[in-house]
């Protein structure tokens, strides 16, 4: 209560309740109209937190008298002398839990206004007296009282969602949404059988289609227990910090599809969270080395001695293309597989040692937006096996020779719009061909003329064939690239076969041994004389 006089005359011309008495009003005005020649009185009951000694310390300015208990403890009431200090204090025996009475009369005669109720225990420095051991009116005998307080039903307009970061959000990965559940007042909220939170992921195409919509279910953080009062799952560090996490609900979801969705969370039966809707935009940072495929002229036919490329696209769990900033260890390996042009006179796989057969795997580069480049180069005509790795682990193969997709009743659905059950990485078959450039090189048989030279000058092989030894005059030859892989049929009308004089100069043209003695006629792969 307050008084626009220094004598209590009268009824108080304002009269309220402080939760406190922590009071520096220097030279402002205490009430409404008065700074100087105001009184005060404060009564109330001191509430003890604890058993001991404590000591109530007064800061006043001007005057101030104290009642405990309705003992008089400390009458400072005349008019302050230079040398009179600022604090006063008494010391009272409290036990904990104990009501004390309290009365404090305040006087302001001039200048410099302040009133500071302070309290301080054994070991502990003083401060002002909180306002929750404070107290107004009468305590009754029988106080305190243990009173529980039951929240009431969770409420969507206090309820929140925590720690959500929508630049988080990623496609084809288990994440998670924590809750905390609150009620109107703000209490928070534990019951797990009673209380459901639901998230609705919808992305729209751009001209406002549905394309997708998926919904998770909450769960309580603590509705598994193993042993119990402990958490099933882990505890994050945004939730550390509290002492019990029953009124936590957590949302474990995981989006198909990259893309923008709008984001909407509920209180099931209640209505939508304060925060909803919320826009995210998915992206893709997981790629599943299985569902990673590769495509491109290289991955079809090539020939030798040509470089050959392909293009490897990484892919999530989903089959969408994961525009990954990371860059990942791409590798690849060429493997010779099996003659797909086989000579039909004669197995000549004893010839091979005069061929040049090599595998060379060129760059591997990103090509960004989640592709990568790679360039090799093989020399060996037939089938060839590509294996790609992706971290060490082989990809799924050939984009558009893949195995069936799931889409259920025979339905053939698009790329990335079901869940793709993981399958093993398999190689991709290709075809090499011969180079059609033939270089003067081939392999001729002969059955009976065996001075024929093994190397002559023209670069032809000579082989003898046993089985033509009936027939002395002919000679087969294998026309080959500079590879030494064998060139089908298509060649032979660029031959001439002539028999010279063994003294002939084949690069002297005006050489008279270079005369022909006989000239053959050519057929599909053997000369006649």
């Amino acid at each position: 209560q307050y008084w626009d006089n220094a004598w209590f005359l009268g009824l108080p011309i304002l009269d309220r309740t402080d939760v406190s008495l922590d009071f520096r009003w220097g030279d402002q005005t205490i009430t409404a109209t008065a700074s100087d020649l105001v009184s005060a009185r404060w009564t109330g009951f001191i509430l003890a937190p604890t058993t001991g000694e404590c000591t109530l310390h007064f800061k006043v300015d001007d005057n101030v008298r104290v009642w405990i208990q309705g003992e008089k403890r400390i009458d400072k009431w005349k008019e302050r002398s230079p040398d009179d200090p600022f604090e006063y204090w008494t010391k009272v025996d409290m036990v904990r839990g104990e009501f004390y009475m309290l009365r404090v009369d305040y006087l302001e005669r001039a200048g410099q206004a302040k009133m500071r109720l302070m309290w301080s225990w054994p070991g502990e420095r003083k401060i002002i007296i909180p306002s929750e051991y404070l107290f107004r009116g009468a305590p009754l005998e029988t106080a305190p009282f243990n009173v529980t307080v039951i929240p009431n039903n969770a409420s969507h307009t206090m309820s929140n969602l925590l720690g959500f970061d929508p630049s988080s959000v990623r496609s084809s990965v288990l994440q998670r949404l924590y809750i905390e559940a609150r009620d109107t007042a703000n209490n928070t909220v534990a019951d797990p059988a009673y209380d459901v939170f639901r998230v609705a992921f919808v992305r729209h195409s751009q001209d406002g289609r549905v394309l997708s919509r998926q919904t998770f279910d909450s769960k309580p953080l603590m509705s598994q227990r193993d042993p119990p009062g402990v958490p099933a799952v882990q505890i994050p560090n945004l939730l550390a910090s509290h002492a019990s996490h029953d009124h936590y609900h957590f949302i474990d979801y995981v989006l198909q599809d990259p893309g923008r969705y709008i984001m909407s969370l509920s209180l099931v039966g209640r209505g939508e969270l304060f925060e909803s809707p919320i826009e995210v935009d998915a992206t893709n940072i997981q790629v599943q080395p299985t569902m990673c495929v590769a495509y491109g002229p290289g991955t079809e036919n090539m020939v030798a001695g040509v470089e050959s490329s392909f293009t490897v696209e990484l892919r999530d769990s989903y089959g969408n293309l994961v525009e990954a900033d990371a860059e990942y260890n791409i590798t690849a390996e060429v493997h010779w597989h099996e003659h797909v042009v086989w000579n039909d006179a004669f197995d000549d796989a004893d010839l091979e040692p005069f061929s040049n057969f090599e595998v060379t795997v060129g760059k591997i580069k990103q090509a960004g937006f989640g592709m990568y480049s790679v360039s090799y180069t093989v020399t060996r005509e037939g089938l060839h096996l590509i294996y790609v790795y992706v971290d060490g682990i082989l990809i799924r193969g050939h984009r558009d020779r893949l195995f069936d997709r799931p889409g259920g009743s025979g339905e053939k659905r698009p790329w990335g719009s079901s869940v793709v059950e993981f399958g093993e990485g398999q190689p991709i078959m290709v075809n090499c061909s011969a180079n059609p450039v033939a270089d003067g090189r081939m392999t001729l048989i002969s059955p009976t003329l065996e001075s024929f030279p093994i190397d002559c000058p023209t670069g032809a092989l000579a082989y003898q064939r046993p089985g033509l030894r009936d027939r002395p005059c002919d000679f087969e030859f294998h026309v080959r690239d500079a590879y030494g892989n064998p060139i089908p049929g298509s060649s032979v009308d660029q031959l001439r076969v002539v028999m010279v004089n063994s003294t002939c100069n084949p690069a002297d043209r005006d050489d008279e041994d270079c005369a022909p003695i006989d000239e053959g006629t050519c057929s599909q792969g053997a000369v006649f004389f």
